[in-house]
């Protein structure tokens, strides 16, 4: 939830930010519990669907409706969006901030999509391999 998370908080007008690093970011909760749903539970999936929204509204009223895109989109900050092309969780097409890009306006967003090896997928973009700590495109991209 971390890439949703930086983002979201740029809703609030009394927030100062100067940079933020989303990595494997979704666009927005109902999307994410919608694909999840759909990918992982199928035939009682609307049922499941329906329950989590629920209790994601109880939890945070309607908080639960705010968008990493809207967002950004309110936001002067300097962005990094960070998206594994092969991520399974957050996918990079459908549900991911970076898959929304036409819905972007801002000029102070980078993009940065990591189409090979364990880089591509859903953690493996600040993990990398065995001999390697931090992925150093992610590292250059936030200098």
């Amino acid at each position: 939830m971390g890439g949703y998370a930086v983002c979201t908080v740029l809703n609030f007008a009394d927030v100062t930010v100067d940079k933020v690093v989303s990595v494997a970011g979704f666009a927005t909760i109902n999307q994410v519990i919608h694909s999840y749903a759909k990918a992982n539970i199928k035939k009682l999936s609307s049922l499941v669907e329906l329950l989590v929204r629920i209790a994601q509204f109880i939890y945070f009223g309607w908080g639960k409706n705010l968008s990493a895109v809207d967002g950004i989109n309110g936001s002067e900050t300097k962005i990094v969006i960070a998206q594994g092309k092969n991520d399974e969780e957050v996918l990079c097409e459908t549900v991911s901030i970076y898959g929304h890009q036409a819905l972007l306006r801002k000029t102070n967003i980078r993009y940065l999509l990591f189409d090979q090896g364990i880089h591509s997928t859903h953690m493996g973009i600040v993990r990398g391999d065995s001999n390697e700590m931090l992925n150093e495109d992610l590292l250059r991209a936030l200098t």
